[in-house]
């Protein structure tokens, strides 16, 4: 049977990235993330748009999957033990702020802002924010 890591943060081995240099267990499970991994979590984002999922979905894959192969090899394992429910809702606050300097800039440059899809974002970031909240709550046992 296989010894798995049980680390607060797993490191691997550089010449042998499935085993942790801390322990020497294996690293290994559904909690693991990798490729195959998002690549599971995008088959069934795509599975959540009735008839054909926007031809968007593809572009933010792979704009997704370079963030977090990126983010890999400088992060690793950190996401074991973050709070990355705050982390996530500190993401809405930026994306809706980067709508609202986008429509200042726009501003500077004398050009007409487009505050009706900077509304958009903060309206979908405010829903983003609540879902997030909504995973914190499940955290802690609610239905």
């Amino acid at each position: 049977m296989t010894r798995i890591c049980q680390c607060h943060e797993p490191t691997p081995k550089p010449q042998k990235p499935g085993v942790c240099v801390q322990c020497g267990a294996a690293i290994e499970g559904d909690w693991v993330c990798d490729d195959r991994q998002v690549g599971e979590f995008f088959g069934r984002l795509a599975d959540t748009f009735p008839g054909n999922p926007p031809p968007e979905l593809e572009e933010f894959r792979i704009a997704t999957e370079a963030r977090e192969r990126a983010g890999r090899g400088i992060f690793g394992f950190e996401y074991v033990h973050k709070n990355l429910v705050r982390n996530g809702r500190e993401e809405c606050s930026d994306a809706f702020l980067y709508a609202v300097l986008e429509c200042l800039q726009d501003r500077r440059k004398g050009i007409e802002p487009q505050e009706d899809i900077a509304l958009m974002i903060g309206h979908h970031a405010v829903e983003i924010w609540r879902l997030f909240g909504r995973m914190r709550d499940k955290e802690r046992g609610a239905p």
